[in-house]
């Protein structure tokens, strides 16, 4: 059954604010807190899958995406990835959520999501993509975008110095 709009925005409200902690490794003060044991982490693991099914099909007007866009939850995914001390299989998930997300969204939603250049901090940090499987996810990511992209939103990942970043990580 369909949930109501005010309800899924409220979830995703609730995701985003669960996430926000957890995913901030790279805030010194934030560092000190969890998750430190199994039991956290895999609650922000089935958060981040919560996170991207919640966004599986929606469309711009939609209340989800809007608090989605609203908290920068991007954002708040792409610094995940660039910060050394997220632990590795937050950030395996992390790296998962992101390629479901830029895959699955409807055309109008990638375009704000390009348009709001999130994934700047991604493109231009240094993920770890020591392990295989983060490889794989950054080039998916790479490639739906690359597959995605239109003349709209190809400005978005151009800098004001004409660099694209997104190609120099590749």
């Amino acid at each position: 059954p369909l949930q109501p709009k005010e309800t899924l925005k409220k979830d995703m409200d609730g995701l985003l604010s669960f996430l926000k902690l957890p995913l901030s490794y790279g805030h010194q003060e934030l560092k000190n807190h969890w998750p430190h044991t199994p039991y956290e982490a895999n609650l922000v693991i089935q958060c981040l899958h919560d996170l991207a099914r919640a966004l599986f099909g929606a469309r711009k007007d939609d209340a989800v995406v809007a608090s989605f866009l609203e908290k920068r939850g991007l954002s708040m995914l792409a610094e995940a990835l660039v910060e050394e001390s997220t632990p590795e299989m937050i950030r395996a998930q992390t790296w998962q959520s992101l390629c479901l997300i830029l895959l699955n969204v409807e055309e109008d939603v990638f375009q704000e999501l390009m348009i709001g250049r999130e994934l700047d901090v991604l493109w231009s940090g240094q993920p770890d993509l020591r392990i295989e499987e983060n490889r794989m996810n950054f080039i998916s990511c790479v490639k739906t975008i690359s597959m995605r992209i239109n003349v709209e939103t190809l400005p978005f990942l151009v800098t004001e110095d004409s660099d694209i970043p997104l190609l120099g990580g590749a």
